[in-house]
């Protein structure tokens, strides 16, 4: 059975990110793929369905980048996965910053 804690939920500093955290953790060894399916269905956060990876997104919103003049990509965010152990990652959405 896999499992979501919320860990954190908004700015780390003022006019920063804002950044969704959770901690999966699963009674089983689990992948990251597994978590990435698991989160896209059970986070409510993971919207888009299709929200890149940070890599991936960074690479896009690069000047030379396909999405580089795109805001509704750019704002639509990213995410990050850690592993903490075989049954626990961390699971972080983030939402860049807009005035």
């Amino acid at each position: 059975m896999i499992q979501a804690k919320q860990v954190h939920n908004g700015q780390y500093k003022r006019y920063g990110d804002t950044f969704y955290v959770y901690e999966v953790t699963s009674d089983e060894p689990i992948t990251e793929q597994e978590v990435i399916e698991w989160s896209k269905v059970n986070i409510r956060e993971w919207r888009p369905a299709d929200l890149p990876g940070h890599a991936e997104w960074a690479k896009n919103v690069s000047y030379s980048g396909p999405k580089w003049n795109d805001p509704g990509y750019y704002f639509s965010g990213y995410y990050t996965i850690k592993k903490r152990n075989k049954c626990t990652y961390e699971v972080s959405i983030c939402r860049p910053y807009c005035d």
